[in-house]
């Protein structure tokens, strides 16, 4: 989850800027991490999106299982 502001610079020029929001991190990230992203599911992006209440719900739970892979 994240959100995002384009941004007018003082250059005049619009940039699109954003974040990523983090969420304490769950059983499978704890041990490489204490944070990860908040992810949503697509059926949770109307809710993130429009109902303020659900995207506190959201920011706040747990995240869904993950697997980790070694990449080079």
């Amino acid at each position: 989850a994240g959100i995002y502001h384009f941004f007018k610079g003082t250059d005049g020029l619009e940039s699109p800027r954003f974040v990523i929001l983090t969420t304490a991190a769950n059983k499978d990230m704890a041990p490489l991490h204490d944070r990860m992203p908040v992810i949503l599911r697509a059926h949770e992006r109307e809710s993130w999106l429009y109902d303020a209440d659900s995207a506190g719900s959201l920011l706040t739970r747990p995240g869904p299982p993950l697997v980790a892979r070694r990449v080079s």
